[in-house]
């Protein structure tokens, strides 16, 4: 006899979070890159602003924004967590809701070959711009909603860091 609380969810088909369009509101990658660049031009003269955009990885030079990260012990605290679930550096790893896509990079650099960044936002700052320029041919990066509902099955793990936030 099947589970009655058992239902089988379907990817390819929208449901009711489809309908949210949470990019209208705040979560408006245009809004969210504009509040960035103000917030660059600030730290330029508030020394508050730069350490509290530096402490986050939102400085403005995203090199060393994404170095930071990597330098953190964050990356290597997710890799260990993924090795102690069998997860290995051949393994397929996608990275949801990444933005600018700090956990990506730091993966990849930590020898992780099989990487998937996916985010609506294509920005330079806020989104994956700035990952796509360093990284575009070396790891997958999906912006588009419709394309994520058409996967299925691919992933051995999933990560995601910072992504619900408000």
């Amino acid at each position: 006899m099947e589970n009655p609380r058992r239902r089988e969810v379907s990817m390819a088909r929208p449901d009711a979070l489809d309908t949210l369009q949470v990019h209208e509101g705040f979560e408006d990658p245009r809004l969210w890159e504009q509040c960035i660049l103000l917030a660059h031009q600030q730290a330029k003269q508030e020394p508050d602003w730069a350490r509290l955009l530096e402490s986050i990885y939102l400085q403005e030079d995203r090199a060393a924004a994404f170095r930071a990260f990597l330098e953190s012990t964050i990356p290597a605290a997710i890799s260990h967590l993924l090795q102690r679930c069998g997860i290995t550096l051949d393994s397929e790893i996608v990275d949801l809701g990444c933005g600018a896509g700090h956990l990506t990079y730091a993966l990849h650099q930590l020898g992780y070959r099989h990487l998937c960044a996916m985010d609506p936002n294509t920005h330079w700052n806020s989104g994956t711009g700035y990952l796509q320029s360093v990284l575009g041919q070396r790891i997958h990066i999906i912006n588009d909603l419709g394309q994520w509902r058409q996967i299925t099955g691919r992933y051995d793990a999933a990560v995601s860091v910072a992504t619900i936030h408000h």
